[in-house]
């Protein structure tokens, strides 16, 4: 598989779209781009410039930083090594960034206001122009909510990755708390992926959905070993079209 290709893997989430796009990387040489950090980013540069860890009420309480973001940070942020990086023509924001280990972007004030964030669309655009200027050459997999349906509609192969709400609130639960032990905890982050399942199916043209040329795979019901032979059976396929 030589020449310029890109796969794109919409999904809601903890549906185990990242496991399968790091798959993807060590089995075929992919370069991945996750669409989510740049918005979950995003919400923590918000909840540092606030000061506040409450849930974001309103859009219009943090347009300000999100044009702040649109024109100082977003332009100048590129994806290497699984990580978000800083142009050093921006060092302030890469000063004010530092340290954003995956801990601080996953975690369940991030969940409770990624999607409000998300929602402003000039910066959802933003985040689209930078994604596509990324990926112009190469193997990339994009993963987000609409990565085949407005990022890169063009993909060459385009996965949609479902699982049951149960299924990701547990995983979401061992990756913040380890074993389910509180089960308080967990019945609160499947009632937070519900409300955010709801969100992010109703946001206009950038609604999470299921192209018609999509192909959708329910990891509830396979294994990871299961999907990833019928995706590296689906990407021969198109390596010798």
């Amino acid at each position: 598989m030589n020449r310029d290709f890109v796969v794109t893997i919409d999904g809601p989430m903890a549906s185990g779209k990242s496991t399968v796009t790091r798959a993807l990387q060590e089995k075929m040489s992919f370069q991945s781009m996750n669409t989510g950090a740049f918005y979950r980013a995003s919400t923590y540069i918000v909840h540092a410039k606030t000061g506040s860890e409450l849930p974001l009420n309103s859009l219009d309480s943090i347009t300000d930083i999100l044009e702040e973001i649109i024109a100082e940070y977003i332009p100048f942020t590129y994806w290497k090594d699984n990580a978000l990086r800083f142009s050093k023509t921006r060092e302030i924001f890469a000063r004010a960034c530092h340290g954003i280990e995956r801990s601080l972007l996953f975690n369940q004030v991030i969940d409770a206001n990624v999607s409000l964030v998300s929602h402003y669309v000039p910066l959802r655009e933003a985040i689209r122009t930078q994604v596509r200027n990324c990926v112009q050459k190469g193997r990339w997999v994009i993963e987000g909510r609409d990565a085949g349906t407005q990022i890169y509609p063009e993909a060459t192969l385009k996965i949609y990755l479902d699982a049951s709400v149960e299924v990701r609130a547990k995983r979401r639960y061992e990756q913040y708390h380890g074993s389910i032990e509180n089960k308080q905890k967990y019945t609160e982050i499947r009632d937070q992926l519900r409300k955010r399942d709801f969100q992010d199916r109703n946001k206009g043209k950038y609604s999470l959905k299921l192209n018609s040329d999509s192909i959708y795979l329910n990891s509830t019901k396979y294994t990871l070993e299961q999907i990833l032979k019928i995706l590296y059976t689906k990407l021969e396929n198109c390596n010798e079209k």
